[in-house]
């Protein structure tokens, strides 16, 4: 990639990567359309310290409050859940590589994306994540992680399944992206060991440092208009993009584009 889709890269995934909006969903569709970016491995990596960053950034004062306070019970629900979500990541992490090549599927899946995301902002619980059990936040990481399939969103399907157990918008939003703080970690370090054994190097030139900056300022800018939508009750609008995109590439493969 040259410097200027290096950039564009970065900026498409660090958005719809941390909103309910599938970014593996929307590449499948790109690449069938336009071409294989060839992402390198370092700039995967590097991307995903930059949602991390973004992550942190947002979130910083609950992040030092459980930092603090390790022992309270939001910390053992966060982990657990975020747990769950590793284990499977370590395992499934390359099965999104496997079916972008089919546009049809990514464009099922985000349907039911966009299925998901307008049931969850019919909902208006007032309960803490905190009230959530152990085994409850277990299965809704494990639930999470059907975002490796394109056109699965890890933020649509933990808002969902969060706020139907009655969680409150508030809460939601945080323990949804507080979860994937571990989840970030744990595929960094995964993409980054991967490199360095497969590869022996891990090069890193300027494309894809400033790709990365800007992964990390969409993705901020992503948590923020989720939790703005969320709370001001538009999220149903992430819905109707979704049912939009639906429609042009459905009609641009009939089409034979």
């Amino acid at each position: 990639m040259n410097l200027f889709q290096t950039i564009i890269f970065g900026a498409l995934s660090g958005f719809f990567h941390l909103t309910p909006l599938s970014w593996f969903g929307h590449l499948s569709i790109i690449q069938y359309f336009w071409g294989d970016f060839n992402a390198s491995a370092a700039l995967l990596t590097l991307i995903d310290v930059a949602l991390l960053l973004a992550i942190v950034i947002y979130f910083y004062k609950d992040l030092w409050r459980l930092i603090r306070h390790p022992r309270q019970r939001y910390t053992f629900i966060a982990l657990c859940a975020a747990l769950a979500g590793v284990v499977v990541g370590i395992f499934f992490h390359n099965i999104s590589q496997g079916l972008m090549v089919y546009p049809w599927l990514s464009v099922a899946f985000l349907a039911v994306t966009a299925a998901v995301i307008w049931f969850t902002g019919n909902y208006h619980g007032k309960k803490r994540a905190i009230d959530l059990s152990i085994p409850e936040s277990f299965i809704i990481g494990l639930l999470g992680m059907l975002c490796l399939l394109p056109g699965m969103s890890f933020p649509a399907i933990i808002l969902f399944l969060v706020m139907s157990r009655g969680v409150s918008k508030q809460s939601a939003i945080k323990f949804t992206y507080i979860i994937m703080v571990p989840i970030l970690l744990g595929m960094t370090l995964g993409n980054w060991y991967d490199t360095l054994f497969l590869t022996g190097t891990f090069t890193v030139g300027i494309p894809e440092g400033i790709a990365a900056m800007v992964a990390g300022l969409t993705g901020f800018v992503g948590i923020h208009l989720t939790k703005t939508l969320i709370e001001k009750r538009k999220y149903h609008r992430f819905a109707i993009y979704c049912a939009v995109v639906i429609l042009l590439t459905a009609g641009a493969l009939l089409l034979g584009m």
